[in-house]
């Protein structure tokens, strides 16, 4: 390359990234604006309190792992005794209306007794799955088996044997509710499990079955997976507190994902807005007022609750916990937001509603 051309190139590019570094600086300030306090003036105020950094921001620390938990048939036996499985199954779920509940409620006495003889690795206590349902170690299972059962449903609908060989990806997989069931339930699949955080890995790595391959994430998206090597993807509850690199990380899903592979990932839509709209006791809608949560669409920070007695302010609406601009988001989108937004990286296939949870919809992408 001559002088000339390689001047030409380095003015080009110069021209061509300041403005993206500008407007990634920009973001990056106002991510810290919580945490930078009030700029001098010429009547300087009183100086904002710093926050409290121990019990504002919400971390999961890494820490000693915790005595695992027995099998799901030894905890029955000492919860429910002889009680039938389609009736602990009723008894602990209702009926809520969900499409995983609905898949249960499909099972016959004969095929729960299946699905807990074949899983006989122990159960994650509270303390390494997030404290998802508490105590409530039955209910845990059971509710990852009814994932399970609904990405079965996805498989077949895409042409790929469930029994057979495929590829499988948990992404942000905490230590392991779904996964451990195609583990247990499909021999011949591979399956891969990553999350941000390092002690869920550290526990699948002990307690689950060494066929599986378990990795931990960071926010940046990258995955140490070949190009077009997967066929599925399932992501509950992650977009749903995302507010960056939400393109990037489809992105990174399309990478990796076989054509004609399958994505089904979980979404706060307007449903969940509205719900919260005429429900002032909603569980979402009081834990967005019992902590301060700030948004760009929003005046008041923090939000008043007559805010969420209007529709959805715009297309995607990110509501960010104040005392921390690194943890606790919750990100809602609007029905055509994915099929207009996300159809430039995936066939917008179908969206579902109560699919994940009461609150949650969900959306099923192709690649192509």
């Amino acid at each position: 390359m001559t002088n000339d051309m390689f001047n030409q190139t380095h003015k080009a590019l110069a021209q061509h990234l300041k403005p993206l570094v500008k407007s990634a600086a920009r973001n990056f300030i106002h991510r810290l604006e919580p945490w930078l306090g009030t700029p001098p003036a010429a009547a300087p105020a009183p100086a904002a309190p710093a926050p409290d950094l121990t019990s504002a921001v919400w971390t999961l620390p890494d820490r000693p792992l915790t005595v695992a938990l027995p099998p799901v048939a030894e905890l029955l036996r000492e919860k429910h005794g002889g009680e039938s499985l389609t009736q602990v199954a009723k008894g602990l779920f209702g009926d809520d209306g969900t499409v995983q509940t609905g898949l249960l409620q499909a099972l016959s006495e004969e095929q729960l007794q299946a699905y807990v003889a074949a899983d006989t690795s122990p159960l994650p206590p509270m303390q390494e799955r997030a404290h998802y349902f508490g105590e409530q170690h039955v209910s845990y299972w059971l509710n990852g088996l009814s994932d399970y059962l609904f990405l079965k449903g996805l498989l077949k609908s895409a042409g790929i044997d469930p029994e057979g060989h495929f590829r499988f990806l948990d992404f942000a997989c905490s230590s392991g509710r779904v996964l451990r069931h195609f583990l247990a339930h499909a021999p011949k699949a591979e399956v891969f499990g990553s999350d941000i955080y390092s002690n869920a890995i550290r526990w699948m790595n002990r307690y689950l079955s060494p066929k599986g391959f378990f990795f931990q994430t960071a926010i940046v998206p990258t995955l140490p997976i070949p190009d077009a090597s997967i066929d599925l993807i399932f992501c509950g509850s992650v977009f749903t507190h995302m507010d960056e690199f939400e393109e990037s990380w489809l992105m990174e899903f399309r990478r990796v994902l076989k054509p004609g592979g399958v994505a089904f990932i979980s979404l706060h839509t307007e449903r969940t807005w509205d719900a919260m709209a005429k429900d002032a006791g909603h569980p979402i809608r009081r834990h967005l007022l019992e902590h301060p949560y700030r948004s760009l669409e929003s005046d008041t920070q923090p939000v008043p609750s007559a805010w969420f007695d209007q529709p959805m302010p715009s297309e995607r609406v990110v509501l960010r916990y104040m005392p921390s601009p690194f943890h606790n988001i919750h990100t809602f989108y609007k029905a055509d937001y994915i099929r207009t937004k996300w159809a430039r990286f995936f066939e917008v296939r179908e969206l579902l509603q109560k699919v994940h949870g009461a609150h949650q919809d969900g959306v099923v992408l192709i690649k192509r």
